[in-house]
């Protein structure tokens, strides 16, 4: 098949490659005005939002997710912190049919996530801590995607229609946001077998080529995202300013 030349990735300038600005470091224990709950806490609401943050306290239950929350007609807008020792991922489930998803989720060191987000009718944004290793899968039909602030390789065998899916790892020196490397991307990567608008979420800087990625290596944290009618973003909590995403100069990532 010939490929145009706006099928291709864009020319990267240098201004590209500078690290993004700062962030300041998430607080390490929930605000005293957080809704203290123990799992599993489930949250439904019919004509209303949903909105709050809740310290939630995981146990070895497994019959559904630890977290759930549901709105029939209205924003999901909360903050959790979750807390205690389990050995299984805990598991966040947010829902709903029209209105916005807002979620920021934090979680003790060796504690795993299993997070899934939907929208049927607005914008999905999920906040990550900076040690989320493992896979983000985002999903729009009519809306842009964008991982801001993360190293990620795309695992294009991972997605599904509409879908991308990113195996994102911790930053090695402890601090979020992408590592600067000297290299440029690949020119020779082949992104035939990528649609158009996933093509433009491939246009990131290139990992640092001195990391090797293990296809095999997904990691234990799971993040899905995903509106019909709305664009969604995943970001590390501290970047919720800043703008852009697709094109932008705060996220790494190549092709696998």
């Amino acid at each position: 098949m010939t490929r145009t030349s706006e099928d291709l990735p864009p020319t990267y300038e240098e201004s590209e490659l500078e690290s993004p600005p700062p962030v300041s470091p998430p607080p390490v224990s929930p605000p005293s005005s957080a809704t203290k709950a123990v799992a599993p806490l489930t949250l439904t609401e019919t004509n209303s939002s949903i909105k709050g943050t809740y310290a939630v306290s995981l146990t070895g239950s497994n019959s559904g997710p630890d977290v759930k929350m549901h709105s029939t007609n209205g924003s999901v807008i909360a903050s959790l912190w979750l807390h205690g020792s389990i050995d299984r991922p805990a598991e966040v489930e947010i829902t709903t049919t029209n209105g916005r998803v807002d979620l920021t989720v934090q979680r003790p060191a060796g504690i795993a996530i299993d997070v899934q987000a939907r929208s049927l009718n607005g914008s999905v944004t999920l906040s990550l801590p900076d040690d989320f290793d493992g896979l983000v899968t985002m999903r729009s039909t009519n809306g842009r995607k964008r991982l801001v602030g993360m190293d990620g390789v795309i695992l294009p065998n991972e997605g599904h229609d509409k879908s991308i899916t990113y195996r994102v790892r911790p930053r090695s020196d402890g601090r979020s946001g992408p590592s600067v490397g000297s290299g440029h991307p690949r020119t020779g990567d082949d992104k035939s077998h990528l649609n158009k608008e996933e093509q433009e979420y491939a246009r990131f800087r290139e990992a640092p080529k001195n990391r090797e990625d293990d296809p095999n290596d997904k990691g234990p944290d799971r993040v899905s995202a995903s509106s019909d009618n709305g664009g969604v973003r995943v970001q590390y909590i501290g970047h919720e300013g800043e703008g852009g995403g697709g094109g932008s100069g705060s996220s790494s990532c190549c092709i696998m």
